[in-house]
């Protein structure tokens, strides 16, 4: 049974999170601060097990394969890919023998794994093709920021960061430096290191994104009022306060919930166009005209009346991000695509789209399963801190005109379908 036609199936998964050796060791800390440890088992039966199928066709890994934003914030951040690699060998084998049992394989980089600048990105192919030769690596680098987005007929998938203001690629601090060698780093990075330094010193996984949506919360209601909780586009005024506290006010937040006093220097040192060390406050200031910025930031959305504005960029940070698909994606006006799929956020779930009266529904259950409108699926994680490793899988169905899609919980020799649905696999 090796009939390339019974290949009508992919499998997207996302935010493994791979750490270097000092992430398991902890490096001299109390606790080791990889986000995948347990897990690490899992993920392995699962890619001797998908080597196996002869239905699947391609794995597409959404981005935060590897991991280079968790590291304390005092630990000097000299993770290098290779290390990753050389760390998780098992792994990155399992993924490179995966062309070779006929599954093609795509990465799309997600933001704990993106280049730091436009200069970088050349090493970052070279690296993909050393370590995971026979692997597509999804980066349009014409555009900048760089365009990471995989499609498939009306099937659009990328890692889901883009849509969130502390985590897409940011230009807003070092003004005076070179468009080319300029580093994008975004808040979010720093963010991503005190998160680290939380887990090294107190063995807490994972920083509870209720202190970073408080934070959020509470800096949107100064500019944007009620509204907020409705995430309603419709009732945001056209031009919103330019909130430069934002900045100091999530820092704060973080530094506090993770005990790094505000006066500590953030240990940076080899992160291009920045010095060896800077303090929050410095950093802060580097981000004042992030949220003012947004409006004017590189071009990562395709809808003319940016429905994806700052207050719901920042919004998109604390956990679900299906309304960025939907108003990047699935709008009834766009004809290009039924199906996004997207990681970043850790929760996986699947989202079913009725259109009324040009109103995109998502409670309206279909007996037969579909055709749904529209679907949106995020993939979940594989980190220990979920509830379970979950990835998402569509199957091709040409004869019936039907794309299905699935949101799977995976255990070694054992698969759940938590929610799925159909979609027309072409226009009719």
């Amino acid at each position: 049974m090796s009939s390339d036609s019974i290949r009508n199936k992919r499998v997207f998964v996302s935010d493994i999170h791979l750490g270097d050796a000092r992430s398991w060791t902890g490096a001299g800390y109390p606790y080791p601060y990889a986000w995948i440890r347990r897990n690490i088992e899992t993920l392995k039966a699962f890619l001797d097990e998908t080597a196996q199928r002869e239905d699947v066709a391609e794995l597409v890994l959404l981005g935060d394969l590897f991991d280079q934003w968790i590291i304390p914030a005092d630990l000097a951040p000299n993770i290098r890919l290779d290390d990753i690699a050389e760390s998780n060998r098992e792994v990155i084998e399992k993924i490179g023998a995966l062309p070779r049992s006929g599954i093609k394989v795509t990465y799309v980089p997600g933001n704990h794994d993106m280049p730091f600048s436009l200069n970088d990105i050349q090493a970052r192919k070279d690296f993909m093709a050393r370590v995971l030769p026979g692997v597509k690596y999804v980066c349009d680098d014409s555009a900048a920021p760089p365009r990471v987005v995989y499609r498939r007929g009306l099937l659009a998938a990328e890692h889901g960061h883009m849509y969130c203001l502390c985590n897409a690629p940011d230009w807003s601090e070092n003004p005076g430096t070179p468009l080319l060698h300029k580093s994008f780093l975004p808040l979010g990075y720093f963010v991503s290191r005190l998160v680290a330094y939380k887990e090294a010193t107190t063995g807490k996984p994972q920083s509870d994104f209720r202190i970073l949506a408080g934070v959020i919360e509470a800096s949107l209601r100064k500019s944007g009022g009620e509204f907020i909780p409705e995430m309603d586009p419709t009732k945001i005024p056209e031009k919103l306060p330019g909130r430069t506290s934002f900045a100091r006010e999530l820092l704060t937040g973080m530094a506090s919930d993770a005990s790094f006093g505000w006066n500590r220097p953030v240990n940076i040192e080899g992160l291009p166009e920045y010095p060896s060390t800077e303090s929050l406050d410095s950093l802060s200031d580097d981000y004042s005209v992030l949220w003012s910025n947004w409006d004017n930031h590189p071009a990562v959305r395709y809808v003319a009346n940016n429905d994806i504005n700052t207050c719901i960029a920042a919004l998109n940070e604390c956990g679900h991000i299906s309304e960025a698909a939907k108003a990047e994606y699935l709008q009834p006006k766009r004809k290009d695509t039924n199906i996004v799929i997207f990681g970043h956020t850790h929760i996986a779930e699947i989202k079913k789209y009725c259109v009324v009266e040009s109103i995109a529904l998502d409670h309206i259950p279909l007996p037969s399963g579909g055709p749904y409108d529209f679907i949106y699926a995020n993939s979940g994680s594989w980190v220990d801190s979920v509830p379970y490793c979950s990835y998402v899988e569509t199957e091709e169905d040409p004869a019936s005109n039907r794309c299905y899609v699935r949101l799977m919980a995976y255990a070694p020799g054992k698969t759940e379908v938590k929610g799925q649905g159909y979609v027309r696999l072409k226009e009719q």
